[in-house]
């Protein structure tokens, strides 16, 4: 099954705007940011070594990715990929690489290239079909639940009657 020409171009728009994605691994219990690059018709992350840890990315077949829009932060929608580690001697792997360099921010684009080559893995993702689009989401919230905790609210402050004025110095 395959995206249809108007959800890929959804998705292309999307990711190209947005240098953020989510990305549900297996061994995390919340979806992980990740940034990415869109190129050549898929996402494009990179991961390990000093990079953004994606544990597990490399085991799956297949990942659901959520794009969220700029602008404000809401599901735009939310698709399956395929997951495809891009070796060294891949054709592609030089295009993804100067793609995801040169959006990498405050690193030069050789000396990040250079240590991705050595140390990280960069992946494409390419969508395989949707899970969720405009109009048709879950009525799930998808937030995080928050950590548990014995803290309260600051209490009510005591009623004071009858306060001193404030005395002003005359503008003279």
């Amino acid at each position: 099954m395959s995206l249809s020409t108007v959800e890929l171009a959804l998705l292309g728009e999307a990711a190209g705007k947005s240098g953020m994605c989510w990305l549900t691994l297996p061994l995390l219990s919340t979806p992980r940011a990740v940034w990415h690059v869109w190129h050549d018709g898929a996402l494009h992350v990179v991961g390990g070594g000093i990079e953004q840890p994606l544990p597990g990315l490399a085991d799956l077949d297949a990942v659901e990715v959520t794009v969220r829009s700029k602008d404000n932060s809401s599901r735009i929608l939310r698709v399956r990929a395929s997951v495809q580690l891009l070796t060294t001697d891949d054709s592609r792997y030089e295009e993804a690489a100067t793609a995801l360099a040169a959006a990498r921010l405050n690193a030069s684009a050789q000396d990040a290239a250079e240590q991705w080559r050595q140390s990280s893995a960069v992946f494409r993702l390419e969508p395989l079909e949707t899970l969720e689009l405009p109009g048709a989401f879950e009525p799930v919230a998808h937030a995080a639940v928050p950590a548990p905790t014995n803290a309260t609210t600051a209490p009510v402050p005591p009623l004071t009657l009858h306060r001193r004025p404030r005395r002003t110095p005359p503008l003279t």
